[in-house]
């Protein structure tokens, strides 16, 4: 494996199990210009805020996420770091390949 083939595999263990994460990080993707607060990112990837919010967390340690603001108001953007930005094609390609990432889950609806 390559260097970029290894930090996709790296991310993919540590986002592709999660429905939560894949979802939120398909979705900044498919949206760039996105920016929004837990609970609105929770609306538009149809899943409870409980579970988007340490999920948003997660993705901020990546580098895919830029998080900004306090704990009173905080606002997470699509901002991958330089280093991310470079594979997410691939990584993206492979979490909507994966078994766990349904049909349900892209159209933003969990049932």
């Amino acid at each position: 494996m390559n260097l970029i083939e290894d930090r996709v595999q790296q991310l993919l263990d540590s986002i592709g199990s999660s429905v939560v994460q894949s979802s939120l990080v398909v979705f900044f993707y498919r949206n760039p210009g996105a920016f929004d607060t837990t609970e609105g990112l929770a609306r538009w990837v149809g899943i409870n805020k409980y579970e988007v919010e340490p999920a948003l967390e997660e993705l901020n340690k990546t580098g895919i996420v830029k998080k900004m603001g306090n704990d009173l108001f905080t606002i997470y953007t699509y901002s991958p770091e330089e280093s991310v930005l470079e594979i997410m094609d691939e990584l993206v390609a492979q979490l909507t390949a994966m078994p766990a990432y349904s049909k349900e889950v892209d159209n933003g609806q969990r049932g």
